[in-house]
């Protein structure tokens, strides 16, 4: 997967993992969206647990799990 980011999230160089490997199922975040985790682990790179939403919608994630500011 690659090292993990001062934020905990897998990157491989610049390259967000999680971003990448939606890319690769055709899942982009287009203008004005997110990728946002429906889990708690900022490190998983599991397309089927990242959905394309807003950035209050990923805050409203990262609150709820318990990740915010982490």
């Amino acid at each position: 997967v690659g090292a993990t980011d001062k934020h905990g999230y897998a990157r491989n160089g610049n390259t967000l993992v999680h971003g990448y490997t939606c890319r690769q199922v055709g899942k982009v975040a287009g203008e004005g969206f997110e990728l946002c985790h429906t889990c708690p682990h900022k490190n998983c790179v599991n397309p089927d647990h990242i959905y394309v939403g807003t950035h209050l919608q990923n805050i409203q994630d990262a609150v709820a799990a318990g990740t915010m500011g982490q």
